[in-house]
């Protein structure tokens, strides 16, 4: 543990001179936003460890030292695509519970107009329903420990990469200041009604792209099926495939674009739709 940590803290000194702080902190809200609590430092110590076991792993396996590279390559930047997976996720979990969270919200503001009760009742209706339970936990605790609410709600948007979320602190800090009952109402329930009005723009549009999404999942699935049947009426396929240098570059050009199709859908197909 002690050496683990000295070398933590030599990579953090190095990430903090070549890194930029906003790249570091974009990488960090991602990791909030996928439910992961680990910092950028142990993101990058994890990327370097998983590409070297990697590329040691299948590169042995395979003995082919070209696929050893490529995974290396690919190694480095597989926790980056979990990240992202579980972060795509989480915020589509979290995008079908935010209508209920702030149309509750709204109702419980307007009759104690005390926005820090009505997200401790709310909080109550949520038990157990994840991701949305745990992030109106982590609000009200942010309260009660002494963050003002519209930080406390803005913090909130951020972790769930919600952008109506985000409107709904903005317009709660405008309604907070507001006197009269009706003008408070209507601002709050103006973030509830973009909301309802995008989810029914992105059902129409999730429509639209099913069959790209259909194709590449094909594709991923049409490569492994293929070497399936070579291999059934080749039996000089693997050792073609595994020993010969023309083989081993074939594998890893057919592993790299398999690599490469898996993250068009993660980081693009799969991706919430803005």
């Amino acid at each position: 543990m002690f050496r683990e940590n000295i070398i933590k803290d030599k990579l953090d000194e190095v990430l903090r001179a070549r890194v930029k702080i906003s790249r570091r902190q974009n990488m960090e809200d991602k990791l909030v936003q996928a439910g992961f609590n680990i910092s950028f430092t142990e993101f990058v110590m994890i990327s370097i460890l998983t590409g070297i076991v990697m590329g040691i792993i299948l590169g042995s396996l395979m003995t082919n030292p070209f696929l050893g590279v490529l995974f290396v390559i690919f190694g480095f930047l597989t926790p980056y695509q979990v990240v992202m997976f579980a972060r795509n996720r989480r915020t589509g979990l979290l995008e079908k519970q935010v209508g209920a969270f702030m149309q509750m919200v709204i109702k419980r503001y307007e009759n104690t107009r005390d926005m820090q009760r009505a997200l401790e009742m709310t909080a109550k209706e949520f038990k157990g329903e994840e991701p949305i339970g745990t992030e109106i936990d982590k609000t009200v605790l942010e309260i009660e420990l002494g963050v003002p609410t519209v930080e406390a709600l803005e913090n909130m948007a951020k972790r769930t990469n919600n952008q109506y979320l985000e409107r709904f602190a903005a317009y709660y800090e405008v309604a907070s200041e507001v006197g009269t009952d009706d003008l408070r109402r209507n601002l709050l329930t103006q973030a509830y009604n973009q909301y309802e009005e995008n989810r029914q723009l992105k059902r129409e549009l999730r429509k639209e792209i099913s069959e790209p999404v259909r194709n590449a999942y094909i594709m991923l699935v049409s490569v492994p099926v293929f070497a399936a049947y070579q291999m059934a009426i080749n039996n000089d396929y693997i050792s073609f495939m595994t020993k010969t240098t023309t083989g081993r570059i074939g594998t890893t050009a057919i592993i790299g674009t398999l690599v490469l199709v898996v993250w068009f859908i993660n980081s693009k197909t799969d991706a919430p739709l803005d």
